[in-house]
């Protein structure tokens, strides 16, 4: 029933691990794992396999009716799990076979000891196999990255299973699954077993109480194709089946955890199908891309931003998408243009247009993975408006007259020339620009502008220098945004806003002017600001 004794075994870290049979990780909760390195065989303990899973210390142990006793639990495994690629079991990577030494990597935030073991690649057909184990010191489980790339010039037709030995023998129990049921389909994502409570142990079990992730939720690339865990037989197997285009790799991976009691087992088994963060420590932006049976590859941004108008940001800090597709896209709040190029993760964005905040996507897209996304914010600090007056008149009834007049200042720098000076108004949609004349007048159509620009000895000092606006014409469709509209009564007077934004040297001002609304349904309206 019980496991083979490792003839050698090596602790992480020691300098005579190339030689080990097994290397040792104990988890944060106390769980030992020892996982097989140089060994040369090609059963469930083959390479990157586990031989046993032991506390170590006494853990508070469920017993049959409920209760706990303190106990060291151990012995989990007679080998769990080795993998099959295409029919051939990875195995003997190690020196023994004539490889190099099994290596280590990924420090733990904890301890200073690598947590991460490396096995070499083995060529199968034309595929390259290589397998990571990592036990964190922040968490509590196993994680295998089982990395397949086709090496050779066509589509391979890839299949991966497995061969375990949970070395419980026919005291097998499945307890719970994600479904919430005990019988297990390819439909779930984890399950728990445990060696089944005998009384020659008071009512309880020596062994870790076991959870099994599978496979991630929802829709995945390549979801489990056949799986057989049943009662009475500790030789569970499962499978994954999909196509690989040369060149390419992908990465299967799974989870084991050991717990004290069943309960712990499902609750550990259910978080670490989500993903938090732990889970995916030591794997790169290219290798979360990689995964096939979990959408592993998470959406992140940089923070938000503030920029003047037409700007530019930073680095908008999107995530890299290793293999998989990044891009960049504008949710609302005004334009622009992504630099060099919208898939560019650290993209830059210049506005072009809008009064903000600007909201900008990260989107990535994996597969048959929902796409994943990540927001950042874009506020534009526009120059505060001064205005003292504005009147907007609306004439439902009849085309082309309406009229607007506002009035304020324009900051003007010393030695400012008149002169062929540009300014454009944005009036809650309505939208004119002037080109100013040598005494500051300007005309387009029936609009007007005037910018009193003052002179002493002819030189022009720094100054707010007053303007007046008036324009005639057909705003009610513009204003509408404003709800300023006809359709409607409007009485009494109600409280409106219309955004003024003013181009001007080169500059950009901005002024939320408060009005006070009047109209009558299809005829007239009127709005005074209260400036």
């Amino acid at each position: 029933m019980r496991r083979m004794v490792a003839l050698v075994v090596g602790l992480l870290g020691i300098p005579s691990m190339s030689i080990a049979v097994e290397i040792q990780l104990i988890d944060n909760s106390g769980l030992k794992y020892f996982i097989n390195a140089n060994i040369s065989i090609t059963t469930s303990s083959a390479s990157g396999a586990m031989s046993n899973a032991t506390y170590t210390h006494a853990v508070a142990a469920s017993t049959v009716n409920g209760g706990t006793t303190m106990a060291a639990l151990s012995d989990a495994f007679d080998g769990f799990y080795a993998v099959i690629v295409n029919g051939t079991v990875y195995a003997n990577n190690g020196p023994m076979a004539g490889k190099p030494p099994i290596g280590t990597e990924c420090p733990g935030p904890n301890t200073a000891m690598n947590r991460q073991v490396v096995f070499n690649p083995q060529t199968i057909g034309n595929l390259e196999v290589s397998r990571k184990v990592f036990v964190p010191d922040n968490d509590a489980f196993a994680r295998w990255n089982n990395i397949i790339t086709n090496v050779g010039s066509g589509t391979e037709h890839v299949i991966v299973s497995t061969s375990c030995n949970l070395g419980s023998d026919a005291a097998t129990r499945i307890v719970t699954t994600s479904a919430g049921d005990a019988t297990v389909t390819i439909a779930d994502t984890w399950v728990t077993t445990f060696d089944n409570y005998t009384p020659s142990v008071g009512q309880t079990t020596t062994d870790p109480r076991l959870g099994h992730v599978l496979q991630g939720p929802g829709t995945v690339n390549v979801p489990l194709k056949t799986i057989s865990f049943v009662n009475g037989n500790d030789t569970p197997t499962w499978s994954y089946e999909w196509d690989l285009a040369p060149g390419k790799t992908a990465i299967v991976v799974t989870f084991v955890t050991g717990q004290p009691s069943k309960a712990a087992a499902a609750a550990q088994a259910a978080r670490i199908v989500t993903l938090p963060s732990t889970t995916t420590q030591c794997m790169t932006p290219t290798d979360l891309s990689q995964v096939v049976n979990f959408c592993a590859l998470r959406a992140s941004g940089g923070g938000n931003q503030s920029i003047a108008p037409l700007g530019t940001t930073t680095a908008l800090g999107g995530n890299d998408p290793g293999d998989a597709t990044g891009t960049w896209s504008i949710v609302g709040g005004g334009t622009g243009t992504f630099s060099p190029n919208a898939n560019a993760p650290d993209a830059t964005f210049t506005h072009t247009g809008g009064t903000g905040p600007v909201v900008l996507r990260w989107t990535i897209t994996n597969g048959s993975c929902a796409p994943e996304t990540a927001d950042v914010t874009v506020n534009i600090t526009f120059q505060p408006l001064t205005v003292t007056k504005a009147k907007i008149n609306l004439n439902f009834a009849k085309s082309g007259a309406d009229t607007m007049s506002w009035s304020g200042t324009l900051p003007v720098p010393a030695g400012f020339t008149t002169a062929g000076q540009t300014v454009a108004f944005d009036l809650g949609g309505v939208q004119q620009t002037f080109t100013l004349d040598a005494k500051g007048r300007a005309k387009s159509g029936s609009n007007r502008l005037r910018l009193k620009v003052r002179t002493k000895h002819r030189q022009v000092a720094a100054q707010d220098a007053k303007f007046t606006l008036t324009m005639r014409g057909s705003f009610a469709s513009q204003l509408a945004d404003e709800n300023l509209t006809g359709d409607a009564n409007v009485k009494p007077a109600q409280p409106r806003t219309v955004t003024a934004i003013v181009t001007f040297d080169g500059e950009i001002f901005r002024k939320d002017e408060p009005f006070s609304y009047t109209a009558r349904a299809h005829k007239s309206g009127h709005a005074r600001s209260s400036s």
